[in-house]
């Protein structure tokens, strides 16, 4: 299967170039409004949404363990404390609970556990 990679022009006005090799489209698609829109936009409104949520859900990959990232890699806080548990087994395999605080730039302090065999953790604003 070969992609096309002409370029293209998206809803927030940008033209897309899709990288040759990747699978990626080069777009985001807004799931509330459909809107299409390049990678940077994309990072952008997600930069904004975080700060008005209460709770989110970012990337923690082991790759990056001192950032919380979105889907495409852009950085949405800083990983202030990060600490595994022990091993723990379940039906699935064997996996770690992880506890992480992050602050992101509006200086919010925020708070998310999850299974370690996961890159997505839904973290929470504290007070």
């Amino acid at each position: 299967m070969t992609m096309d990679h002409k370029p293209y022009i998206v809803d927030c006005g940008h033209t897309v170039v899709p990288k040759t090799g990747s699978v990626g489209t080069g777009k985001a698609t807004d799931p509330k409004t459909g809107r299409t829109m390049c990678y940077p936009c994309a990072e952008e409104n997600e930069r904004r949404a975080i700060a008005e949520a209460d709770t989110y859900s970012v990337y923690l990959t082991s790759d990056r363990p001192n950032v919380v990232t979105t889907w495409t890699g852009a950085v949405l806080g800083t990983v202030t404390s990060l600490t595994r548990g022990r091993k723990l087994d379940s039906k699935d395999g064997p996996y770690r609970m992880q506890s992480v605080t992050v602050r992101t730039p509006d200086g919010g302090n925020w708070y998310g556990r999850g299974k370690d065999d996961t890159d997505v953790i839904t973290i929470r604003r504290t007070k």
